[in-house]
């Protein structure tokens, strides 16, 4: 329970790490155990903020909370745009191996007609 212990050094470090995030973003090759350690953030800022109690603690999860769901939604981001990236380039190259098998069938004639060239 170190993170709600220390919640006003966890929320600078939360903070600094969000106007932070590009730098450190392209240092780690896996962020997965960043985005494990944030949902766990979030279950215990979701679990205090139930309980009443101090309002100036309330203020605190509610400011963790805010940086852990900003950097929850840059991790599931970049991890998206990951796959689509990897899901085009083997579709590109599906392609161009079928097309290549085919290349050599296809006579200049059909190739105009093909892609609409006079």
């Amino acid at each position: 329970m170190m993170y709600l212990e220390n919640l006003e050094s966890s929320v600078v470090v939360l903070r600094k790490l969000t106007g932070e995030w590009k730098a450190h973003s392209v240092k780690h090759l896996t962020l997965d155990p960043l985005r494990e350690t944030l949902k766990s953030f979030r279950q215990k800022n979701l679990k205090e903020l139930t309980n009443k109690g101090d309002s100036a603690h309330h203020a605190l999860l509610k400011e963790a909370e805010k940086y852990s769901k900003t950097l929850l939604g840059r991790l599931t981001r970049g991890h998206g745009c990951l796959k689509s990236m990897v899901f085009v380039s083997i579709a590109l190259v599906a392609g161009a191996a079928v097309m290549s098998q085919n290349v050599q069938s296809w006579d200049l004639k059909n190739l105009s007609e093909v892609f609409g060239f006079p």
